[in-house]
């Protein structure tokens, strides 16, 4: 248990630094380029606002703290170059004064190109240039179109570096997490392992004045006659007994049983189960239909399978309206083998159904006295569908109440 709970929370600890770190590293890299793209926007703004030329005195709308000499010295690094667009659609004027590595033919090409969809700004080849078009007096258009190649590559770059610093720091937390995961939840596993010690040391312990108490009631009943106050002795002795047993099958469903598994025929032990409880609907006048496939394997423990498959099936005896129908199937869906209890009940469970499956829950205490349940089969149930990595729901729909459980790799056996 130590191990798998130590995986356990290793992995939820390193998932929940994987998600911190990938909102960071977003973050971090959105903001960079949210505010690189705004201040070539900006650039290209003052240029479309002075005529298609840089401005001599360019200063940022918003001024950071700077010497002044990197805005100054923005009319000589800028690389753009400048198209305009008559009326007709034709390029008049081409400016490419300021960039080496666009010929003039290029950048009518580019300038026609990018005029032709209804956009005011956007990106041309890819992320190479960052354009804006702004609408002249005379009809037509002018275009500039920033360099932004340099500043895309160095984008990239700080994505690059982020994510290999992200993946490292994510390696170095898993191998921290590793190494201590089992000394953190150490403490938990020693006070679960108490738990269970004292309750079945105490079970035990139990066991024994239970069984005198019920001896010394029925010398009285012998010697005496039975009553009212010996026949409830053994009433209470009876449940007593029986709430025992279930806690000691729930301690037991819940300890590491991995080493005690072995293969067996899952098919032949839900048959033989229900089978059993044929003689109890008959005796309730309940119609019970059986459907097994045949041939199905599981890798687990039979003794607790068969416990639950009777948990499922007294539960549906005990609550069963009259008149009504129990039905227990088990079918292969893909890799799985799927159990279902489904049985009418007049009454049946509302709200949060998960509910059913907690230790000593009663949906109606009064209805719950009267069948004779102790509040914590379902639990059982559930810790031996826990224990073979199965999942166990139950889903009301009118007055039917479905148990389901879905059984992970199980497969047929060869004939």
């Amino acid at each position: 248990m130590l191990r798998r709970l130590s995986v356990k929370f290793s992995a939820a600890a390193i998932a929940v630094i994987f998600c911190v770190e990938l909102l960071m590293t977003g973050l971090i890299n959105g903001l960079n380029i949210y505010y690189t793209i705004s201040e070539v926007d900006e650039i290209i703004d003052s240029i479309l606002e002075n005529k298609g030329k840089m401005p001599e005195n360019f200063a940022p709308r918003e001024p950071r703290k700077d010497d002044g000499r990197r805005f100054d010295e923005l009319r000589y690094s800028t690389r753009y170059f400048t198209v305009m667009i008559d009326p007709s659609g034709e390029a008049d004027f081409i400016d490419t004064g300021h960039i080496s590595t666009v010929t003039s033919e290029q950048a009518q090409e580019m300038g026609l190109a990018a005029a032709k969809p209804d956009k005011k700004r956007g990106f041309y080849s890819g992320c190479d240039f960052r354009y804006a078009v702004n609408d002249v007096p005379n009809g037509g258009k002018m275009l500039v179109f920033y360099d932004f190649s340099e500043k895309s590559a160095s984008l990239g770059r700080m994505l690059e570096i982020s994510a290999v610093i992200a993946a490292a720091l994510l390696a170095i937390s898993a191998l921290l997490i590793a190494l201590y995961s089992k000394r953190a939840v150490r403490p938990v596993i020693e006070s679960i392992e108490s738990q269970r010690r004292f309750i079945t040391d105490a079970g035990h312990e139990l066991k024994t004045p239970l069984a005198v108490i019920r001896a010394d009631a029925e010398v009285i009943e012998l010697t005496g006659g039975e009553n009212e106050w010996t026949k409830s002795i053994l009433n209470q002795t009876d449940r007593l007994s029986e709430l025992l047993s279930q806690l000691l099958t729930l301690t037991k469903s819940q300890e590491n049983l991995q080493s005690s598994f072995a293969e067996f025929s899952l098919s032949e032990a839900v048959e033989q189960a229900a089978q059993g409880f044929k003689p109890l609907f008959d005796s309730k006048s309940l119609p019970f239909e059986i459907n097994v496939a045949e041939g199905l394997a599981l890798f687990g423990s039979e003794t607790l399978v068969r416990e639950l498959v009777s948990i499922l099936l007294e539960n549906a005896s005990k609550y069963s309206s009259a008149g009504g129908s129990v039905s227990l199937t088990l079918v292969q869906t893909g890799g799985k083998a799927v159990l279902k209890a489904v049985n009418f009940c007049d009454d049946p469970p509302q709200g949060d159904t998960r509910l059913l499956f907690e230790r000593f829950y009663r949906a109606d205490s009064s209805r719950t006295r009267e069948t004779g349940g102790s509040g914590i089969g379902l639990s059982i149930a559930r810790s031996i569908a826990d224990a073979h990595k199965a999942k166990i729901s139950c889903k009301v729909e009118g007055k039917r109440v479905g148990f389901c459980v879905k059984f992970p790799k199980v497969y047929k056996k060869a004939d």
